[in-house]
């Protein structure tokens, strides 16, 4: 659990235990840690397209409902915090106005990414990264929470550490098992998926994105 949950969760217990003193309480929130209501928690959906947690503590249980992907648009300060960041750390590759930036992120340990990992996994993870770096303004990164079992995916990858936390606090606010991606466009529109996923899937969001804006241009 990330220190920005635990200390959401601490606020939590407290305002529960000054209300219920000795009582349990069940509290319902999204991927963006805000509180939902216990119908929106239930309610029916596709299973594949969220992801469902619970933490308990002595007094409260907090169960999670997060959407696996989330679309929206970056402000002009968060934009150039996350590139001026990544410039700063990143001594071979730097992110310019035009560059479409991806980032491959690992939580750390969990059930789905303790094992060693094997041949396939590397060389698919190989094959990904020489494939994205061939594409004209795309700069790809992988970062991670805790360094955790990253040789998993092959010892020639370079990773970062997140800096000063800042995908985990802006986009993935709790531990979502085996890794997350996160692709910001020049536009300053992004995509996050939370969770285990494709990296095919990654190739296809930046298809999808430039027949978009081919589309909105003859519009």
């Amino acid at each position: 659990m990330n220190s920005f949950y635990k200390l959401f969760i601490l606020i939590l217990i407290l305002f529960s235990f000054n209300l219920n003193y000795g009582q349990t309480k069940t509290i319902y929130v999204n991927e963006n840690l805000e509180l939902i209501s216990e119908e929106e928690f239930n309610k029916s959906e596709v299973s594949f397209n969220y992801l469902y947690s619970q933490f308990t503590t002595d007094t409260l249980i907090v169960k999670t409902k997060a959407k696996r992907d989330n679309r929206g648009q970056l402000t002009d300060r968060i934009y150039n915090r996350i590139k001026d960041n990544i410039n700063f750390i990143s001594s071979d590759k730097k992110i310019s106005e035009k560059d479409i930036i991806i980032i491959n992120y690992y939580p750390g340990l969990d059930e789905c990414n303790n094992n060693s990992g094997n041949d396939f996994l590397k060389s698919k993870y190989a094959n990904y990264t020489k494939k994205v770096n061939k594409i004209t303004n795309v700069k790809q990164f992988y970062f991670y929470k805790e360094i955790g079992n990253i040789s998993r995916y092959g010892k020639k990858l370079k990773w970062y550490e997140d800096p000063h936390s800042i995908f985990e606090k802006l986009f993935f606010k709790i531990h979502y098992p085996c890794g997350s991606y996160l692709i910001i466009f020049p536009d300053k529109t992004y995509v996050s998926y939370f969770g285990e996923y494709n990296l095919d899937d990654i190739f296809d969001e930046l298809q999808f994105k430039k027949r978009l804006d081919k589309k909105n241009l003859k519009n």
